[in-house]
């Protein structure tokens, strides 16, 4: 797993996690987000499928963004959050 945090603009930081598990399909990365959702591929991990629920709205309610994309190798996925800086969002 590898984890960045960078300035994605003057206003916007941006954090990105890429994970090297087996990777989400365009539906899968669609439907992530919704509560209680365990795709093919999670259905036999640990888990409940309530995190990137969560995420999401704690993100949405500071003003930011989360979304999923395929991780750079073509292995796993990342994802990707935005957040306004202190001062620019519901902070």
């Amino acid at each position: 797993m590898a984890v960045t945090l960078e300035y994605a603009t003057g206003r916007l930081l941006r954090l990105t996690v890429n994970d090297q598990g087996p990777g989400l399909t365009a539906e899968e990365q669609l439907r992530a987000f919704e509560p209680l959702y365990r795709g093919p591929s999670g259905q036999h991990r640990p888990g409940h499928g309530i995190g990137l629920a969560v995420a999401r709205k704690v993100l949405e309610l500071h003003g930011g963004q989360v979304a999923l994309r395929p991780a750079p190798g073509g292995s796993g996925t990342a994802a990707v959050l935005t957040l306004p800086t202190a001062g620019q969002g519901a902070f």
